[in-house]
């Protein structure tokens, strides 16, 4: 039986996460399978494989590396609000390859000014900030956006990472 199909039927117990993820860092080959599940599922086994993927980047973030493009691409395709929410949150953290640079920071605009749950605004924030890095002028757009989204939004969520944001582009700017 392979790791991902002792996912399915199993109700969330923290211990078998947790014993299921040790055997996914231990076996790198499986997180394809992973993903594949990710991707395909249910809403309720999707949410547990991007549970687990979420923790394979938390102690292994180059496991997910080489499928961050494929990631990216699924984002074009409109998928549900859950997979979007945890795409996002996975890649956040990740290097992304120059050739998806574009495509995903313009998902990310486009998600914050959009309807869009508060979590895939938040990490659309954390992402369009990671690649001011690179692309400076990113970040004059994105601070009147996240203005305009503080403005108009009084969720915690968003006036904390909008802070955070803020915060961080002002630090780039000192630097340069």
């Amino acid at each position: 039986m392979s790791i991902i199909s002792s996912i399915i039927g199993i109700e969330y117990i923290k211990e078998i996460d947790d014993h299921l993820l040790q055997e996914i860092l231990n076996a790198p080959e499986s997180i394809s399978e992973l993903i594949d599940t990710f991707l395909s599922s249910d809403n309720r086994v999707s949410q547990r494989c991007a549970h687990l993927l979420s923790k394979v980047c938390d102690f292994s973030p180059d496991y997910i590396s080489s499928y961050v493009p494929r990631l990216i691409n699924v984002l074009e395709q409109h998928p549900s609000t859950g997979v979007k929410r945890n795409i996002l949150r996975i890649i956040q953290f990740q290097q992304v390859p120059q050739r998806y640079q574009g495509d995903l920071v313009n998902h990310c605009f486009h998600y914050l000014s959009s309807q869009e749950p508060i979590a895939i605004k938040v990490f659309s924030m954390t992402i369009i900030a990671n690649h001011c890095k690179e692309h400076p002028e990113l970040a004059v757009e994105l601070r009147m956006v996240i203005n305009d989204l503080m403005e108009k939004n009084s969720s915690a969520g968003i006036q904390s990472r909008g802070r955070k944001t803020l915060k961080q582009i002002d630090q780039m700017n000192a630097s340069i």
